[in-house]
C-alpha cells in the first residue's frame, strides 16, 4: 500500500506542477522576494527598538506559531472510487495512511522550521532565551503537528470502545494545542516539550484502549475531494483550472459601475469584460486583495524607498494579472460568430485596463497623501507610478496580448 500511495502522490505532483508554474511565475517571485526583503528589513529595525517588557511579543509570536501549524492537511488521495475497489483492502489502509502521515508533514515542517527560526531573534530580545532553546521550539510545534495529522487519520476510524480518544475532537486538539504553545512561549522553552510528549503519550494509550474500527470511507472522500477543491480554487486565480467553474455573483451594488462603464464604451467586448471582472470572484478578488495591501503599508510605511517600488509592484502584479481576461469568452463559440473584429477584444482590454489601474493609482495617491510619506517621495511616488502606469498600457499590454 506504501507503493500504491506513492504511485498516487508522483500522479498527483506531476498534475500540480503543470499549474504551480503559472502560479509561482517570475512576477509572483518578484512580489515575494520584495515582500520577503523588506518585511526582514523592518524586522530587523523593530529589534533594535524592543525589549524584556515587550511582553506582548510573547503572545505574538505564539499566535503566529499557531497559524503555521494551522496550514496544511492530511493529503489521503483518495478517490471516490476507492470506496468499491479499496474495500478488500481495508485492513491494510493503516499503511497507506502512514506514507500520507510522512508525505503531508513535508511542507508543514519546512514552514515550522522557518517560522520558528524567524521568531528566535524576538525572543532572544524579549525573553532572554539562548539559541539552544530553538530545538525545545522545534520538536513542540512538529511534535503538536504530528499529533494534528494523526488525529485527523482517526478521526476517519470508528472506535470499538467509547474513551477519551474516541470522542477527542479538532476542537479539543486545538484547545491543547493554544495551551501548550502559549506555555512554551510565556514561561520555559522546555515546557512545552514536556507537555507535548505527556499529551502524545496520554492520546497513544487512549487510541490503544478505544480500539479502531471500521473506515470510513465517505467522509474520508468528501475531506479529501474539499481539500483538492481548496487547492484548485487558489490555482485558479491564476489560471484556468479544469472542471473548476468561476462563481458568478450579481453584485447589485456595482450595477452603477456597470451602467457609467457600458454608457462610456458601448462596444461589445467592453460589455463582456467590465461584468467579467465585476461579477466574477478570480480577477476582482485578486485585484481587491492587492490593492488592500497596498492601502495598509502605506498608511504606516514612512520610508519611501519601500514604499515606492511596492506600489510599483502592485500595480504590475494587478495588470499582470488581468492578462487572462483577454482569452476569457474565447471558449464561447457564440464569441466566434460575433460581427465584431478580433482587434477589437484588445482595444477592450487595454480600456478596461487602464480604467482599473488608474483607479489603483489614485487611491495609493490618496494612501501616499495621507501617509506618513514625506513630501519629496511623494512626489516621486506618484510620478513614478504614473510612468509605469503608462508604460503597461501603452507597451506591455500590447506585446503581452501578441504572444
Amino acid at each position: 500500500m506504501k507503493a500504491f500511495y506513492r504511485e498516487r502522490q508522483r500522479r498527483h505532483q506531476k498534475q500540480l506542477n503543470k499549474y504551480l508554474k503559472y502560479v509561482f511565475n517570475d512576477h509572483i517571485g518578484l512580489v515575494l522576494i520584495f515582500i520577503l526583503g523588506g518585511g526582514m528589513f523592518y524586522y530587523s529595525q523593530f529589534l533594535e527598538q524592543v525589549d524584556a517588557t515587550f511582553f506582548v511579543g510573547k503572545i505574538i509570536v505564539a499566535l503566529v506559531w499557531l497559524i503555521a501549524l494551522s496550514i496544511g492537511s492530511l493529503a489521503t488521495l483518495v478517490v471516490a472510487a476507492d470506496a468499491q475497489f479499496l474495500l478488500p483492502k481495508e485492513d491494510e489502509m493503516s499503511e497507506y495512511f502512514r506514507a500520507a502521515f510522512f508525505h503531508s508533514l513535508k511542507i508543514p515542517s519546512v514552514i515550522i522550521f522557518a517560522v520558528t527560526l524567524g521568531a528566535m531573534p524576538l525572543l532572544i530580545r524579549i525573553s532572554h532565551v539562548e539559541w539552544y532553546e530553538l530545538i525545545f521550539y522545534l520538536v513542540t510545534l512538529l511534535g503538536l503537528k504530528m499529533i494534528h495529522l494523526r488525529v485527523l487519520i482517526d478521526r476517519l476510524y470508528t472506535f470499538k470502545q467509547s474513551s477519551v480518544y474516541s470522542q477527542t475532537t479538532l476542537v479539543y486538539h486545538w484547545l491543547f494545542s493554544v495551551i501548550i504553545v502559549f506555555s512554551s512561549t510565556l514561561f520555559y522553552s522546555w515546557l512545552g516539550s514536556i507537555l507535548i510528549v505527556i499529551y502524545g503519550m496520554i492520546l497513544f494509550y487512549a487510541e490503544k484502549k478505544g480500539g479502531r474500527g471500521s473506515f470510513n470511507w465517505l467522509l474520508a472522500i468528501e475531506l479529501e475531494q474539499a481539500r483538492q477543491k481548496r487547492i484548485a480554487a487558489m490555482i485558479n486565480l491564476f489560471t484556468d483550472v479544469p472542471n473548476m467553474a468561476t462563481p458568478i455573483r450579481r453584485r447589485r451594488y456595482l450595477d452603477n459601475i456597470i451602467e457609467r462603464y457600458s454608457q462610456r464604451y458601448p462596444q461589445t467586448y467592453d460589455y463582456l469584460y467590465i461584468r467579467s471582472f465585476l461579477r466574477g470572484t478570480s480577477y476582482l478578488g485578486v485585484t481587491f486583495r492587492l490593492v488592500l495591501i497596498g492601502m495598509i503599508s502605506g498608511l504606516f510605511i514612512d520610508d519611501g524607498r519601500l514604499l515606492l517600488p511596492l506600489f510599483l509592484v502592485i500595480i504590475f502584479g494587478i495588470g499582470f494579472q488581468l492578462v487572462p481576461l483577454y482569452q476569457h469568452y474565447d471558449y464561447q463559440v457564440m464569441t466566434q460568430l460575433y460581427p465584431v473584429p478580433v482587434t477589437e477584444k484588445a482595444r477592450a482590454v487595454q480600456r478596461l485596463w487602464t480604467v482599473i489601474l488608474s483607479a489603483v493609482l489614485v487611491v495609493f495617491s490618496v494612501i501616499a497623501i495621507i501617509g506618513p510619506v514625506s513630501l519629496d517621495y511623494l512626489l516621486i511616488t506618484i510620478t513614478a507610478m504614473m510612468i509605469e502606469l503608462l508604460f503597461l498600457i501603452k507597451y506591455y499590454l500590447p506585446k503581452r496580448l501578441k504572444r
